[in-house]
């Protein structure tokens, strides 16, 4: 069924004359032409909603401890473990995550290992790329050569943590050497690729300028009798 216009303020004004005098709602509708409860939703008071009963246990995380929970997790960088421990287990480390992911302020992202390459950075390797991307002489004269280090006692770079949005994102610092991790060079050129090097110890310039000699030397010795 459409639904009806509204009163008009005329309308309204005799409807409320009437309705000072005792009449009646039927009364009021008649003589305005108009429905009872059309007349009677304009008299009655408005009822306002009910609101839902809450439900089930109460929760043991309270505002304060909320609070707690998200400092410990992104100023002290706590696990949830840890959080757990240190509010002396009132909630399980389960728990914990609920209220750091109801948070807007806490969001779980990835420690970045350096700083964003930003526009700039990306035009100007692109227009090096361009410059240089034709010299095909020169390229067949270049060795690249790399190390990557492998840390097999931690996570190796894919550190996520609780970060409050309204602070600066985090690095994380690469360690040089250390127990538990495991280093290798390598390198290529347009007349191949060197074996793969496994680099023990702390490299020093003494054991980097061995590495060169041992493996590196003989492959330019290959370049230069190619070229």
């Amino acid at each position: 069924m459409p639904r009806g216009t509204r009163l008009t303020p005329e309308e309204i004004g005799s409807a409320r004359a009437l309705y000072r005098e005792g009449k009646i709602y039927r009364y009021i509708a008649k003589q305005l032409v108009r429905t009872d409860k059309a007349i009677r939703n304009r008299f009655s008071p408005q009822k306002t909603a009910k609101s839902s009963k809450k439900v089930g246990r109460p929760s043991k995380i309270t505002q304060r401890l909320a609070r707690r929970i998200f400092r410990l997790a992104t100023v002290k960088k706590y696990t949830s473990k840890k959080i757990s421990e240190a509010i002396n287990h009132i909630v399980k480390p389960s728990t914990v995550h609920k209220p750091l992911n109801s948070l807007r302020a806490a969001k779980w992202i990835k420690r970045k290992p350096a700083p964003t390459i930003k526009p700039h950075h990306k035009i100007a390797r692109a227009a090096f790329a361009a410059k240089v991307l034709s010299k095909t002489r020169m390229w067949r004269r270049v060795i690249f050569s790399g190390e990557k280090k492998f840390n097999l006692d931690g996570p190796d770079g894919y550190q996520d943590y609780w970060h409050d949005v309204r602070a600066d994102t985090e690095l994380y610092a690469k360690r040089v050497s250390g127990g538990g991790s495991v280093m290798v060079s390598a390198g290529m050129s347009a007349n191949g690729k060197t074996d793969i090097m496994f680099l023990e110890g702390r490299q020093d310039s003494a054991c980097y300028t061995q590495t060169l000699d041992n493996y590196l030397a003989p492959f330019i010795e290959n370049l230069r009798e190619n070229h």
